[in-house]
């Protein structure tokens, strides 16, 4: 996906112009930032200041002021102006100045107050810190701009710097494969690509990338390549075929009649444990041949104030603007809303993640298909499931005879076992209750029991082993009456069943018709 920031760039530079006191810039291209800057500083003929903490005050011509302190040079930029050995109006940029914020000084933010509202002709500081980064209050009202990637343009010249003299051909996917990296992790994984390859290899680029995004975020997301496609799921033909005529617009297929039509949004899967509802969305992902990338509700939430939602909004702004196309997975979608969202006793972080996610769901993400699974729909709030943030809701329940027959074959194939035994209507039968891991779990046991006794397998081995497990379905029967009793009228059924009541769904829809 092209990602062009090149438009917040001319805005900075317009603001500068404007004679902007103060702005946040959030990035985790710093350097690449300062770069710009110094561009800006040059074009307008202004004098660059930097100042970090470890460094000092410093210039460009590597002139230095020892004075490390971050009050004393605040007061040195507020004594800025266009007189006497000062001539030159100043560009100040406050590098990884978010580290300072987080102590809440209230010296340092009553002085950046004062920076803001004190006019002055003589001076722009410009605020560097991380992408997304949650303004102290005091100064939350100043400009603020998010650039977190560098843009296709800069890429390329960086590239164009680092190679041998060879065609530029090849520029466009190697900038693609690039994509989302800060400017010292694309020059580190171009010379990594040199050293093993002897070249520029945009699919060794693509798999560093991936290592490089899913340890940024601490796990929060992990990005893979599919195995499996719908081919591999037995059974739920009714999903597959919807899903295979979304596929084709997720790949670019426009439809003659409407050419017009948006990008499939995504899908909320339901039903009892183990029935495939991760492993569809995996196969999904393997058939319209995108990434799968994988978010994970437990290392999203943080301890630390604030960083619970500076996680979900990095996480989810790389996967709109860099990891596209690709199919999402929200595992267990119930746990990133831990408990009530109406309660404070968390200090309203469920409530800001619910509307982090709803507003990703909710804003243009062509080419970003989510699938989020749940096993207790009934908790989700109303507002996730409206239409037009998921495309459709699907009820998976446990499969059926003929499903369930297609299941073993599937599992058969995938152990190597298929010459091994013949499917009976008794093993058929006495699964009736079983969902599809608890089949392969079966199979499994059989194996491992065969492998001990050094025997070979047979069905009357693969029965026993199936009248031997208990189901979740017999276990917690409950549960799952419960769960089907909530599906007529609010969820597609994945599955034609020859059993299903078509008109218990026009009942519910019409309340008034049932007194």
């Amino acid at each position: 996906m092209r990602v062009n920031t090149m438009d917040d760039e001319n805005r900075i530079e317009e603001l500068v112009r404007a004679f902007c006191g103060m702005f946040y810039i959030g990035t985790p291209n710093h350097r690449h930032m300062i770069n710009k800057c110094t561009d800006i500083g040059h074009r307008l003929g202004l004098d660059l200041v930097i100042y970090n903490i470890s460094r000092g005050l410093s210039r460009p011509d590597n002139q230095k002021n020892e004075n490390k302190d971050p009050l004393e040079v605040l007061d040195l930029i507020l004594r800025f102006d266009l007189r006497g050995f000062m001539p030159k109006r100043k560009l100040c940029i406050l590098e990884y100045f978010d580290t300072i914020l987080e102590n809440q000084d209230p010296l340092v933010m009553t002085k950046l107050r004062l920076l803001h509202d004190k006019p002055s002709l003589a001076r722009t500081v410009i605020i560097l810190g991380q992408h997304n980064y949650r303004l102290p209050d005091i100064i939350a009202d100043i400009p603020r701009f998010d650039l977190p990637v560098m843009s296709n343009e800069d890429i390329q010249c960086l590239i164009r710097n680092t190679r041998d003299e060879k065609s530029d051909g090849d520029l466009p996917q190697l900038a693609s494969s690039l994509q989302g990296l800060t400017e010292t992790e694309c020059e580190n994984v171009l010379a990594m690509s040199l050293i093993r390859n002897k070249g520029f290899d945009p699919v060794f680029i693509e798999k560093e990338k991936v290592k490089l995004l899913s340890g940024r975020f601490n796990g929060v997301i992990k990005i893979s390549e599919p195995k499996f496609t719908l081919d591999d799921v037995g059974g739920l033909e009714t999903l597959k075929s919807w899903l295979y005529v979304r596929g084709r617009l997720m790949n670019g297929v426009t439809m003659s009649r409407f050419p017009s039509l948006p990008a499939p949004k995504g899908i909320l899967l339901t039903g009892p444990p183990g029935c495939g509802k991760s492993f569809i969305s995996e196969a999904i992902a393997g058939s319209w041949k995108t990434k799968l990338v994988r978010l994970e509700p437990a290392r999203c939430f943080n301890s630390l104030v604030g960083r619970t939602e500076q996680n979900l909004l990095n996480a989810l702004e790389i996967i709109r603007t860099v990891l596209s196309p690709c199919v999402v997975i929200f595992d267990e979608f119930e746990k990133f809303f831990p408990g009530d969202t109406g309660n404070s006793s968390d200090g309203g972080v469920s409530s800001r993640a619910l509307g982090i996610i709803l507003d990703f769901l909710q804003s243009a993400r062509d080419g970003v298909f989510v699938c989020a699974t749940t096993n207790a729909v009934h908790t989700l709030s109303p507002e996730i499931m409206r239409s037009l943030r998921f495309d459709a809701c699907w009820f998976i329940d446990l499969p059926q005879r003929d499903e369930r027959k297609a299941i073993v074959n599937i599992l058969m194939n995938k152990y190597g076992i298929m010459e091994s035994f013949h499917l009976n209507d008794k093993l058929l039968d006495d699964s009736e209750y079983f969902s599809a891991a608890e089949l392969e779990q079966a199979i499994i046991e059989t194996m491992i029991s065969c492998a001990d006794k050094d025997v070979d397998m047979n069905e009357f081995m693969l029965l026993r082993a199936v009248n031997e497990i208990i189901p979740l379905a017999v276990s917690r029967s409950e549960e799952l009456k419960a769960l089907r009793e909530w599906m007529p009228g609010r969820a597609r059924q994945a599955s034609f069943n020859k059993n299903n009541d078509h008109n218990e769904r026009s009942r519910l829809l019409c309340p008034i018709s049932q007194k």
